[in-house]
């Protein structure tokens, strides 16, 4: 199906897509999205394989639910795409948030046909239809930066003012948000402990909460404008922004 059938297609069957999202509904015209050779280039697959550049619909069940769509896009990017009615987005925002702690949790897709909300850390970007079909070679070069690793940690310590996962707080009085919050936590200190050159597991695990704490406390500090902190926090983060736009992170290092 060619951009133009596309648009037509979008066309013929928005007001449809208000009121049925399986089956024929937009969850339809989403596959047509994902699979066209010039925007997504990903391919359907009947069931998981996990094979790079292919995605599923009507995924498994798991604890948290069942994603509309899994996209696995490299080997090292798997990521969850919710689907909603047109004009029903918002309706997607929780569910997705508990899909991506079930996968790469660093990226996600939150979609209604129209609107594609494309997720990295905890801050997204919007494109619409009109644009992707408009311009699908823009896209592309959009899709190609989302997906690169220093992007992604560069916007972690140097957010560029996109709109934000959450306006508010995660309410942690939500036993649902507690159990994300826990299995984040201890995700992100399982990654941190690969790092530590430590053999011994207890103080490598130690020494990776020590760091975290430490970064919680120094981080308390800042945020209550402490200014002589915030500055160094500045000056810090520009550092490690600097490292991870040096290529040289990305290589193994063959240093004696």
């Amino acid at each position: 199906m060619d951009i133009e059938k596309l648009r037509q297609k979008w066309s013929d069957n928005a007001e449809a897509y208000k009121t049925v999202e399986i089956g024929s509904g937009v969850h339809d015209f989403i596959r047509n999205i994902l699979s066209h050779p010039d925007l997504f280039g990903l391919k359907l697959t009947p069931k998981k394989t996990t094979a790079p550049q292919t995605f599923v619909n009507d995924t498994e069940a798991d604890k948290h639910g069942r994603p509309d769509f899994v996209l696995y896009v490299t080997k090292d990017v798997t990521m969850p795409c919710e689907a909603k009615c047109y004009g029903r987005i918002e309706e997607g925002i929780r569910q997705l948030q508990r899909y991506r702690t079930d996968y790469t949790k660093e990226y996600g897709i939150l979609t209604d046909g129209f609107e594609w909300r494309f997720y990295r850390s905890n801050s997204y970007e919007i494109w619409t239809l009109n644009q992707m079909l408009e311009n699908p070679k823009l896209f592309r070069t959009f899709w190609e930066a989302y997906l690169t690793p220093e992007n992604y940690y560069t916007e972690i310590f140097q957010p560029s003012g996109q709109r934000v996962l959450f306006e508010e707080p995660m309410n942690l009085n939500d036993s649902e948000n507690r159990k994300i919050f826990f299995k984040e936590t201890s995700q992100l200190i399982a990654r941190f402990r690969t790092k530590i050159k430590i053999d011994d597991n207890k103080t490598a695990l130690e020494t990776s909460y020590a760091y975290l704490i430490q970064f919680i406390l120094y981080k308390s500090l800042v945020d209550n404008r402490f200014v002589r902190f915030e500055n160094e926090y500045k000056r810090f983060r520009q550092q490690i922004v600097k490292a991870i736009r040096d290529q040289d992170l990305y290589n193994e290092c063959h240093c004696t």
